[in-house]
Order: structure tokens, then C-alpha cells, then sequence
């Protein structure tokens, strides 16, 4: 599977800048949030905190932001909780788990695959996560953004669900965990779920 996208790291940075408000409506869409585009917009700008949707919506900004200013982070099982930390803050979050050393070798591999491209291993690390349901609440938006960590660290635009596209992935999601094909559902979140932008060299 190819990169659909091969921006630089700071062409990858100007396109979360520029569609944040986009990925931040389309996750709390997924995340099954009743909102407007235009109320999102308003919640990012004042920075409200005074409701869930509201909370949800600026932790899922300030993740965005954290990726973009820490590139010296690394993908791993450490960072996934710090994710689950930062993008469930003061939310009424459920139970987390916790890794098995098995499954920190595991997704060490599926984050080190030198014969694969990066946006193939990203998506293959999401539904790996997927897989192990770790957390009770915010497992799709957590499982998205550390995949969003590896696309944007090598500049392959942002995985993110539109309105349009959330049925066929909810449907898909539950066909993945009664079948834990990763063949269909990957190739379908390749199509249908990466935003980027052409450039001219």
C-alpha cells in the first residue's frame, strides 16, 4: 500500500492548522457528539470548557496540537496512554487497561515495519488497536489520533472520518471485530478517510 500523501513534516503541520476545525467536527461526529460545524468553530475560538461536548472538542484540539509541537515523541505504548490522558481530561472516562508486555512487543512491530509505507503501518496500527478494545470509552478517536501521530510525523496527511463516511465505518468496525480481517476495513479507511493536499515540487 503507497503513501497517498508525501508532504514534509511542516507541510503536514499547515494542514492541521488549516482544517482543524474539520477533524475536530468530523471526531466528535464519530464520537457520536450532537453538533453543528459553525458551534465547533465558536468552542475552538473561545476555548469553552463549559460542557462535555465542549471539553471533548478542545482536548481533541490540543491533541492535535501536542502531536504537532512534540515531534520528538515516540509512537509506543507510553505515548498511547498519554494520549487516552490528554483526550479524555475531565471527561467522565471509563475504565483503561493496561498493555501485557506482549502487546507492547506487538505493536512495536506493527509500528517498525521497514517493507511497508507509513500510512499502511498507521492504519495497521490503528485497527490493531481497535483489535484489543483497550479503553471502555474514546477507544476510536484514541486509536485514530496515534495513528495520526505516525502519519503526520512522515507527512501523510491526517486519517479523519467525514459525516458523510461515519455509518459505513461504524458498520465496518463492528464487521472487523466479528472478523478481525484487517484486509477490507484497511483498504476502505485508505480510500475513503485520509485528507491531505497535492503539492508541486
Amino acid at each position: 500500500m503507497r503513501n497517498k500523501f508525501k508532504l514534509t513534516r511542516l507541510q503536514n503541520v499547515n494542514l492541521v492548522n488549516e482544517k482543524i476545525i474539520d477533524y475536530v467536527y468530523n471526531a466528535l461526529i464519530l464520537s457520536r457528539y450532537e453538533i453543528d460545524y459553525d458551534e465547533v468553530a465558536e468552542l475552538l475560538e473561545n476555548n469553552k470548557r463549559d460542557s462535555e461536548v465542549a471539553i471533548a472538542a478542545d482536548n481533541i484540539k490540543e491533541t492535535f496540537y501536542h502531536i504537532l509541537n512534540n515531534p520528538e515523541e515516540k509512537a509506543d505504548a507510553d505515548f498511547l496512554f498519554k494520549l487516552h490522558d490528554m483526550l479524555m481530561r475531565d471527561l467522565n472516562v471509563g475504565v483503561k487497561t493496561e498493555l501485557t508486555e506482549q502487546q507492547k512487543q506487538e505493536l512495536a512491530e506493527m509500528t517498525n515495519q521497514p517493507t511497508k509505507g507509513c500510512t499502511e503501518i498507521a492504519i495497521d496500527a490503528m485497527l490493531f488497536l481497535l483489535e484489543k478494545h483497550l479503553f471502555s470509552d474514546g477507544d476510536v478517536r484514541i486509536s485514530i489520533m496515534f495513528a495520526n501521530k505516525i502519519m503526520i510525523e512522515h507527512g501523510c496527511g491526517v486519517i479523519t472520518v467525514s459525516d458523510y463516511n461515519k455509518e459505513k465505518f461504524r458498520e465496518l468496525l463492528k464487521e472487523f471485530h466479528q472478523t478481525k480481517d484487517y484486509k477490507k476495513f484497511k483498504q476502505w479507511i485508505f480510500n475513503k478517510c485520509i485528507s491531505g493536499m497535492r503539492v508541486e515540487y
